[in-house]
């Protein structure tokens, strides 16, 4: 969708970074004419405790949003909310205090959540003499040697005085023409940043938007409740738009949602396409300061978005994570959030609140992870390697789901695409033969699909094996030792039989190509004498029993010969009787003369008659011909149905 917006405002957001009372909010103010502490207990303690937002114009003209971080060490989680909607950072260091700690954990937690761009103002030099200015100076390119931040430009500045605020202004614009714009694609979410309720209006939402577009009177969803509402106004940059974009520091006004039940941490998204998650698979670095071993099981709190929740770290592949180091982890929550595939995160020790690293998500996790498994540690490996390529990440979500497949209704969830891309990338993988169709909905990886048609294939070989007189397994005895779903089974059989491995027949019997049946002569020599005695029998025919008695044969091998000349189409069988196959015709031949004779209904004494049968085979007659649709019941009568010409079976 398109806006004028998109052409007014840049869409990359500016964030500040540094140590408490080292110049932050002044800055910010003397850059955008805005005062961002806009908490009276800010304004009294000359402290930034929550997060201030300005709209700040290049000049160029371009509008870019201002977020102003709290430096305060009981703070740091309120910076974090900030930070993670960061493309470019502002880090203030005074010039007459140098670096301090939250200097330091602020550095620490740009870099863990991915900043690049951005520049340093050392600020306050109105307050050192040109010695100590250099030295302060010095201190900080030294400090940032060998960090993601070397090199990254610096302005020496006095808020008070103006000294150095153009020079200042010039890299700022610099870096932010040269910072590419969020992308507006894809679905929309937004983190929460703040909550409140405006008179005459209801609840408003405010927020960075992490990716997609939303325009008024479209429907959003508020998570983890559950929440859906109509978006009745859009406000960016203090101004009334009609179209909120990625990028945009945001004001969303809803319809039909409590503000008193929605909290900072939570999202805002596109519909049924999030869910909030109490696992999620990441891959974490641990600071190189964090002074301990971080061990298995250990509680962090977890910040993601502009939420945090404690959570237990399961060490996936390490025994142990020493400094420095990075693993591929799980995450156990105790109360879930929201977050998928690409999201930076912090972890911070609850007590005493210290960073301790941070990472990128992976995925959320459907099922606990066994820890130092090959299998599970694979899995993880795929899909971070899979990150930036949404076909591939896709791909491997279905191969983890197995047997349990996925469906194409929640591909667009799996993926955290809008219907139509979605069902695109899934035609595309389909269409590679990297997944497989399975019955109207469902998917299956190319990998697991293959397991199956090798257990049918050995299967089949096994019964083969096994019953060398048959020609067919029973497809449903097949399935049921298998433990598949039909509609897998089902598109199993229909692979093989397109690839000629087996031969598929009515009534759900499958066998492999060639492999059956084998007789030796004398079991030739007794199924044509069986053959010959059920067509001598008609419609009255000897029990297997019977038949192996005057036959002289082994029971079992009659049992076997008689299933043979059914799946050869010599024979039928109703219940445990076996007839000749052409003696069907004769059935519903006499079967249609009376159904003529009575108005479509067939009496029972009637066709025995002129059968010359008895009770005994006539009623599993009729049952077989209801079972095969050429009679049906109304209550205590039968009709006959006219069907076309088929095969005995």
């Amino acid at each position: 969708m398109t806006s004028p917006v998109a052409a007014e405002i840049h869409r990359i957001i500016v964030g500040t970074a540094g140590h408490i009372d080292h110049g932050k909010s002044s800055l910010v103010r003397a850059l955008t004419g805005v005062d961002p502490d806009r908490l009276k207990e800010e304004k009294d303690r000359g402290m930034t405790i929550d997060l201030g937002f300005a709209p700040y114009a290049t000049r160029s003209g371009r509008t870019v949003g201002f977020i102003d971080v709290p430096g305060h060490e009981r703070f740091v989680k309120n910076m974090v909310a900030g930070a993670s909607s960061v493309d470019v950072f502002v880090l203030v260091v005074a010039a007459d205090d140098g670096v301090m700690p939250q200097t330091r954990e602020h550095v620490d937690i740009l870099d863990l959540l991915g900043a690049r761009r951005g520049l340093v103002a050392v600020t306050k030099i109105d307050l050192v003499d040109p010695e100590l200015r250099e030295l302060a100076v010095d201190e900080i390119r030294e400090y940032l040697a060998g960090s993601a931040f070397e090199g990254a430009p610096l302005s020496a500045v006095s808020i008070v005085t103006g000294e150095g605020m153009d020079g200042l202004r010039h890299e700022l614009d610099r870096i932010i023409e040269e910072t590419p714009a969020r992308s507006a694609g894809g679905v929309f979410r937004m983190p929460v940043q703040r909550v409140f309720s405006a008179r005459g209006h209801g609840i408003v939402l405010t927020g960075v938007p992490l990716s997609g577009s939303v325009a008024l009177g479209e429907q959003l969803e508020v998570l983890p409740q559950g929440f859906k509402g109509k978006v009745r106004g859009i406000q960016a940059y203090r101004e009334d738009r009609d179209h909120a974009f990625a990028g945009h520091s945001t004001a969303l006004n809803l319809s039909d949602v409590d503000y008193r039940l929605v909290r900072r941490g939570d999202v805002v998204a596109s519909p049924g396409l999030f869910r909030p998650a109490r696992m999620l698979e990441a891959e974490l670095r641990y600071l190189a300061g964090a002074g301990k071993p971080l061990k298995h099981g250990a509680e962090v709190r977890l910040h993601v978005g502009t939420a945090e929740a404690l959570a237990r770290v399961v060490l996936l592949n390490r025994p142990v994570l020493e400094p420095g180091e990075q693993a591929l982890v799980q995450f156990r929550l105790r109360e879930a959030v929201v977050a998928t595939r690409g999201d930076r995160f912090l972890v911070r020790q609850p007590t005493p609140a210290v960073t301790l690293g941070g990472g990128i998500i992976v995925s959320e996790s459907e099922r606990r992870l066994p820890r130092l498994r090959e299998a599970s540690v694979a899995a993880v490996q795929a899909k971070v390697a899979a990150l930036d390529d949404i076909g591939a990440f896709l791909e491997r979500l279905v191969l983890e789901r197995g047997l349990r497949c996925a469906t194409r209704r929640e591909a667009p969830g799996l993926v955290k695409r809008h219907v139509a891309e979605a069902q695109e990338i899934v035609a595309g993988l389909l269409t590679a033969g990297r997944l497989v169709a399975v019955g109207r909905d469902r998917l299956m990886h190319r990998e697991v699909f293959a397991g199956v048609c090798a257990a049918l294939r050995d299967a089949l070989r096994r019964f083969h094996d096994a019953n060398p007189l048959r020609a067919y397994a029973d497809g449903l005895a097949l399935r049921t030792e298998l433990r598949l779903q039909e509609d897998i089974f089902d598109a199993a059989a229909r692979a093989l039989a397109d690839s000629s491995e087996v031969v598929a027949h009515k009534g759900a019997r499958i066998g492999l190509a060639g492999a059956g049946p084998r007789l030796s002569p004398q079991e030739e020599a007794a199924r044509e004498r069986i053959r010959a005695r059920l067509h001598e029998a008609g419609l009255s025919p000897p029990s297997a029993e019977e038949l192996a008695a005057e036959l002289g044969l082994d029971a079992a091998t009659v049992q076997a010969l008689l299933v043979l000349l059914v799946e050869q189409e010599h024979a039928f069988r109703a219940r445990d009787i076996f007839f000749d196959a052409g003696r069907k015709q004769d059935l519903l031949e006499v079967l249609r003369r009376v159904a003529a004779e009575n108005k479509g209904e067939i009496l029972v004494p009637r066709v025995r008659d002129l059968l010359g049968t008895t009770r005994k085979y006539l009623i599993p007659l009729l049952e077989y011909l209801d079972s095969h649709g050429h009679t049906v019941r109304r209550g205590e009568r039968r009709f006959f149905v006219e069907r076309p010409a088929e095969s005995a079976t």
